[in-house]
């Protein structure tokens, strides 16, 4: 998901349902994946002439009826012809991507759909969204769209944490981008992320409204609570092995501090502190995640030990339209004293 707000039709067979032998049957149930910008990216990059490349490549990131790629375009690539240069300047990477690329859209990803499914029933409510692979330029990972979750499949290049899938060859990327190439064993885990955020925008009548956060406490709550509502659902494994976390739960009342001191900010080099900073090496990247789920799950236990609703709970805090006072009912404040 992006920063402050300044940062700011299924295709047929390219379409297919995403689920499980217990429910795959269940089409209401079952996520919806589209490919299809995969295949238009490698048709445009397969071409044999670098002007042509360039060309077709220009005309991918700039068709309006790719949702994924155009929403990426909106976010955070400057032009058309800065993506192509990105891309011809990783050729070898994006060539040696393809295979797996192609391989991690056709899988059918059980967990994920289970978490989905899991997540319906403890909030009925939920949303069905599509899920949108395509291919950018390694700036932004995944983020989401009134049309679904869009998914950049450019940035799973290991298959564990520090080892690389079988001939990925990362010798044109910067050593801050290969250290946080994603695993494919992490994707649900991700994606499920992203999903959390699509109940936001959902939640808050689309994606304008979703994204008109103000202050870094507000961007922080946005992507706590999605953090901790996914780690509801699916256990919080992979995010208590990330760094922000391991960090975070190790200096929490020093964070806070700190965090007091920048609540009100809307300067967006302040946010860069906080969130969307994984390249920085001078500190620990994105704890304002970690920031943002702890005072979500202090609001969530107050909640409960007052005897409200988990479902409820879950809703009020995917749809925070009052940041400060959501803040103050967590009553984490006083529990960092």
């Amino acid at each position: 998901m992006v920063s402050l707000k300044s940062s700011v039709a299924l295709m047929g067979a390219s379409v297919f349902m995403l689920g499980t032998s217990c429910c795959s049957s269940d089409k209401a149930d079952a996520l919806l994946i589209q490919k299809s910008e995969v295949e238009q990216f490698y048709k445009a990059f397969d071409q044999a002439d670098t002007a042509q490349r360039a060309k077709d490549l220009k005309a991918y990131v700039s068709n309006s009826k790719n949702p994924g790629i155009s929403r990426i375009y909106e976010m955070n690539i400057p032009s058309e012809d800065h993506f192509a240069a990105s891309v011809q300047s990783k050729v070898k990477y994006y060539k040696s991507m393809r295979k797996h690329i192609f391989e991690m859209v056709n899988l059918k990803f059980p967990k994920l759909n289970e978490y989905y499914l899991k997540f319906k029933k403890v909030y009925p409510k939920a949303h069905q969204p599509k899920v949108i692979f395509t291919v950018g330029m390694l700036n932004i990972g995944g983020t989401i769209s009134d049309e679904g979750l869009i998914i950049a499949t450019e940035w799973y290049a290991k298959k564990t944490q520090g080892t690389m899938m079988e001939g990925v060859d990362v010798s044109a990327l910067d050593s801050t981008y290969v250290a946080y190439l994603f695993d494919r064993n992490a994707f649900e885990d991700l994606t499920f992320h992203e999903l959390m955020h699509y109940e936001q925008l959902k939640n808050k009548g689309g994606l304008e409204a979703s994204l008109n956060q103000t202050t870094l406490l507000g961007v922080v709550l946005n992507e706590g609570s999605a953090d901790f509502v996914s780690d509801m659902i699916t256990g919080g494994a992979f995010n208590k092995a990330r760094a922000n976390y391991i960090y975070g739960n190790k200096n929490e009342k020093a964070l806070w501090e700190k965090f007091q001191k920048d609540i009100k900010s809307t300067d967006r080099k302040v946010a860069l502190d906080w969130l969307y900073n994984f390249s920085r090496t001078d500190i620990t990247p994105d704890l304002g995640y970690f920031m943002g789920a702890k005072i979500c799950e202090s609001y969530y236990k107050n909640a409960i030990k007052n005897e409200k609703n988990p479902a409820q709970a879950i809703e009020e805090i995917l749809n925070i339209t009052d940041a400060k006072g959501f803040l103050t009912q967590s009553g984490y404040a006083d529990k960092t004293k």
